[in-house]
């Protein structure tokens, strides 16, 4: 019996002892104009234990006392941050342009590059720099898949034809709409 009774406490002192090594962290993420970053991810180094953060920026994670979080949201420098016992942490997360080639912005909103399922394609100016044609449609005649460049007569200076994966519009145009600088234009 006493040994039944000196493993219970044992056991229950080591639960009572346990759960002091766990601290709730909460915070506040903002971004560089101190406005708050909703969708932010807020997880501990080593682990798999994440949150993001709500409409507000707020975020509530349960840590051990000496952990590192590690703050991140696509387009800015994630950072990194020990918790040192301390409950409040708030942080401000600062803009990235080499982190923003991980989103593809689509006709319908944005993506990561590795979440898409269809078919994308680039090719750089360089590459087309060193084709000897007379326009870039041309140069970009099998380079890309499913596009056909076609001319609609053999002269100088005449615009050509092109259609991705074929003509899909019965009462609009089948041309594609170029974006050049940020600008969209349509023809040539």
């Amino acid at each position: 019996m006493k040994r039944t009774l000196f493993l219970f406490l044992l056991l229950t002192t080591c639960k009572v002892m346990y759960g002091q090594d766990i601290i709730t962290v909460k915070g506040v993420v903002t971004d560089a104009q101190n406005m708050p970053m909703p969708g932010a991810t807020v997880s501990e180094k080593g682990t798999k234990n994440a949150t993001v953060t709500a409409m507000d920026g707020d975020y509530q994670i349960k840590v051990k006392p000496n952990a590192v979080l590690v703050f991140s949201f696509i387009g800015t420098k994630s950072k990194e941050e020990q918790v040192k016992n301390r409950t409040l942490i708030n942080i401000k997360l600062l803009d990235d342009a080499n982190n923003l080639d991980e989103v593809v912005v689509v006709g319908y909103g944005t993506k990561a590059r590795k979440d898409l399922t269809g078919a994308i394609s680039s090719v750089k100016g360089q590459e087309l720099a060193k084709i000897p044609v007379q326009n870039v449609a041309q140069a970009l005649q099998g380079r890309i898949a499913g596009m056909q460049v076609t001319m609609s007569d053999g002269t100088p200076g005449s615009e050509p034809s092109l259609r991705i994966r074929g003509g899909t519009s019965i009462t609009q145009s089948n041309e594609p709409l170029y974006v050049v600088d940020g600008v969209a234009q349509t023809g040539d």
